[in-house]
């Protein structure tokens, strides 16, 4: 019986980045068992990658986050931050992530190429339980650290976003993340999805944090090796 996996949770379930990474976890693990994919419709990925899968048309059960029992037939595929690390944890090398979502003609409007970028928040649903919640200048600090002072570090900020007319409002976070993609080296806020994804999209070379805790606002950063998975925390993903 032909194996179809749903991925639901790109409907709902965070924002733009989340969305990509649910795409990305679900066509891999999908590939690994030799199943195609199911997408809602109306996600703006199909309108900026060349992705092409077929709708859900009706809802399925969903599998159990451990993924631990064979199947036949449609089933829906839990949101990626329920699934164990051994399914997530491969699919988020660069080569993957650029095999998987290539960007469709004339979407990558973005031509500068900063020395280094670093990516900033200030919070929207973070909290002290769940999230780091790291300093803005903590971060610039970590990049003049790596050798790159503030007049060679562009910030990507959610408080100020990029906005000069490269793109349709609906599409208007596509500056910033094409800014932190195409940076020689981007440094990644802890646990951001949005600096993850668009610095695994690029060619530069990416710092992660490998030392921070909920509710402290300090955090160290180290240069890993895009070759293996680009994971939270990256303590055992770096190059000395």
């Amino acid at each position: 019986m032909k194996k179809v996996i749903q991925l639901p949770a790109i409907a709902n379930e965070g924002r733009w980045a989340n969305k990509l990474l649910h795409y990305v976890v679900g066509k891999c693990y999908a590939e690994s068992v030799g199943a195609t994919v199911e997408i809602p419709r109306g996600w703006l990925g199909e309108t900026v990658f060349e992705i092409s899968e077929p709708y859900i048309e009706q809802k399925a059960r969903m599998l159990s986050p451990q993924l631990d029992q064979d199947f036949d037939g449609t089933v829906a595929l839990p949101p990626f931050f329920n699934l164990p690390h051994r399914i997530v944890n491969p699919c988020l090398t660069r080569e993957t992530v650029k095999r998987l979502l290539k960007w469709r003609p004339g979407m990558v409007r973005v031509n500068s190429r900063p020395k280094a970028a670093a990516h900033v928040r200030s919070g929207d649903f973070l909290t002290n339980q769940d999230f780091p919640i790291v300093r803005q200048a903590t971060i610039i600090d970590q990049a003049r650290f790596a050798g790159y002072p503030p007049d060679k570090c562009e910030v990507v900020s959610e408080d100020k976003p990029r906005n000069s007319g490269l793109f349709p409002k609906e599409l208007e976070f596509l500056e910033d993340f094409q800014t932190l993609m195409r940076a020689y080296n981007v440094f990644v806020y802890p646990r951001s999805t949005f600096s993850q994804m668009a610095a695994l999209l690029g060619n530069g070379r990416i710092f992660m944090p490998y030392i921070y805790y909920c509710g402290v606002t300090d955090c160290k950063f180290r240069l890993v090796d895009v070759s293996k998975p680009v994971i939270f925390p990256s303590k055992n993903n770096y190059l000395p």
